[in-house]
């Protein structure tokens, strides 16, 4: 075999190998969004149901939202959503605990902290 030749086949695995990483991060930062995405929609009935007086929906929809936040941070370090989580959970014992009102305010905290993961 000829030095040139491996040289080129080095270099095409190299770059075939780079691509297929680019890729894979690429669908994990999509993941990553679709599974924000989906814990605002659960944050913001949380939100919703929580004013309306509806703790044990508050509480469901916060750990519904909690869990797509955690989804999203195995696929993606922001620090805004180790923020939304951190609400998520206060939002979850705040509601178990029977205190709507703080359970909705760590609920609309998450949502902000939420928005902002880019």
């Amino acid at each position: 075999m000829n030095t040139r030749n491996v040289r080129a086949g080095m270099i095409v695995g190299l770059v075939v190998g780079f691509l297929g990483v680019l890729v894979c991060a690429s669908t994990a930062l999509a993941d990553a969004a679709e599974h924000v995405g989906e814990a605002i929609e659960h944050a913001n009935e949380a939100v919703k149901h929580g004013k309306q007086g509806h703790t044990d929906l508050l509480v469901d929809h916060a750990d519904g939202a909690l869990r797509y936040a955690k989804e999203a941070q195995k696929l993606k370090q922001d620090e805004h959503l180790d923020e939304a989580i951190d609400e998520l959970e206060a939002a979850v014992f705040q509601g178990k605990d029977g205190r709507t009102d703080m359970g909705v305010q760590h609920a609309e905290k998450a949502l902000e902290h939420l928005s902002a993961v880019k």
